[in-house]
């Protein structure tokens, strides 16, 4: 064996000493989450092989690697507190610091501790989609928070965001950020579909309406005219917003249209 093939063996030795031989958890967590948590683990190590310290002496692998380990795992849990309703006051950066460690026992296992951390937060802080955009915002080879940016919005931006400061900070916020766009995006979306409903069933109702005074013998401008003066605009007291009022006239004709429904389900 050649010096090469000696630093080499020497290498992937300390490599898998930082991996470790297995990883375990204080909390319980699901199977695929321990599998999440097993890939940002191996993610950490292979990314602080580039660490400028762990270039100068390789026996610091193990040892930055759990620092960014532990780094991941606070940006991570800061993310999912910024996004819960009942956010504890205490939940900031410093918090999480002081509570994660990643330790390397002896017998070779990694060991995860989230000290004080609520169970229930950490169980839904780690999933695959949160990892992954870690993994982007940390690339060595990357643009950092512009890369992260670019691929969760289509290159469309995040308005309002404010990149810089402490990386844990700066990808929480960032996370806080597109969450509240996307629940905008859902909440538009409802309304639309709330709005398209109601305008079918009212065309719906015109409909039927029209065929009704179309068989009591009323003329198209009738109708029309009916139709169109259907809803009597009344300002109230409390308020200027016009409101729309049905009259009587159009309130029978939806109870026929109705009860004709009624008595269809009944046949």
């Amino acid at each position: 064996m050649n010096k090469e093939q000696i630093l080499q063996k020497t290498m992937n030795q300390l490599i898998d000493r930082a991996i470790g031989k297995n990883l375990i958890s204080n909390i319980s967590l699901s199977l695929n989450q321990m599998q999440d948590l097993s890939n940002l683990n191996e993610y950490c190590v292979m990314q602080t092989l580039g660490d400028e310290e762990v270039i100068k002496d390789p026996r610091k692998l193990a040892y930055k690697a759990n620092q960014e380990f532990q780094l991941a795992l606070q940006a991570i849990c800061l993310s999912q507190s910024l996004i819960r309703p009942n956010r504890s006051y205490k939940e900031n950066r410093q918090f999480f610091s002081s509570n994660i460690t990643v330790t390397i026992l002896d017998d070779g296992t990694k060991s995860i501790s989230f000290g004080k951390i609520t169970p229930d937060l950490v169980q839904e802080a780690i999933y695959t989609g949160i990892i992954e955009d870690w993994k982007i915002y940390r690339d060595r080879e990357g643009m950092n928070i512009k890369s992260l940016v670019d691929v969760k919005t289509n290159f469309t931006g995040l308005s309002g965001f404010m990149r810089g400061g402490n990386s844990v900070q700066e990808f929480a916020r960032f996370n806080r950020k597109y969450f509240e766009k996307e629940k905008i995006k859902e909440e538009h979306a409802r309304e639309e579909l709330e709005n398209s409903m109601r305008a079918a069933i009212a065309q719906n109702i015109f409909s039927k309406m029209t065929d009704q005074m179309l068989e009591a013998g009323k003329s198209p401008q009738e109708i029309m005219d009916s139709l169109i003066n259907s809803l009597e605009y009344k300002p109230q007291k409390a308020s200027k917003r016009k409101i729309p009022q049905i009259d009587r006239q159009v309130e029978e004709n939806i109870a026929l249209f109705l009860e004709d429904k009624s008595n269809e389900r009944q046949k």
